[in-house]
């Protein structure tokens, strides 16, 4: 996985020490699919970064273009259907700033799956974002791309 955040390369990785896992994928079929993908670019625990797409109750199909919008119920995660993406960034630990941004009915994106094989599960595809934070601020992800296995 790897893309550009407003310009600036953004590659999955986390320090040595660090035992979870810095990216994941699943993939459920009840009854349509969902996709829910993660990465995460920690350079040390006062500075990191993570970007999520979640494919919600699609029929997913390669070759197939998703439009990245709002989250349906923000004030329930477990109703967080559709089909969405975020970037948070944490930028200082002495005040644990934190900063969520979202796509939106109006600040939206694409996914596109490029390749899918259920019985192997992998699924690969390209991806560009905007998404905005509770100030208004806009963060702009581009030239997206994946390879991922959801076994």
């Amino acid at each position: 996985m790897g893309c550009l955040v407003n310009g600036q390369l953004f590659v999955p990785q986390e320090p040595a020490a660090v035992p979870y896992p810095f990216y994941s994928a699943t993939l459920t079929h009840d009854p349509a699919d969902n996709l829910n993908m993660g990465w995460k670019d920690e350079k040390n625990s006062c500075d990191q970064s993570s970007i999520g797409i979640r494919l919600d109750s699609v029929k997913l199909t390669q070759g197939t273009t998703y439009k990245l919008t709002q989250q349906v119920d923000t004030s329930n995660a477990a109703a967080n259907v559709g089909q969405w993406a975020e970037y948070l960034d944490i930028t200082s630990c002495s005040q644990f700033i934190f900063s969520p941004y979202y796509t939106t009915a109006a600040v939206t994106g694409q996914v596109t799956i490029t390749y899918y094989n259920p019985t192997l599960g992998v699924v690969s595809g390209t991806f560009w974002f905007d998404a905005i934070d509770a100030g208004g601020d806009t963060v702009h992800v581009r030239e997206g791309r994946f390879d991922m296995s959801t076994n």
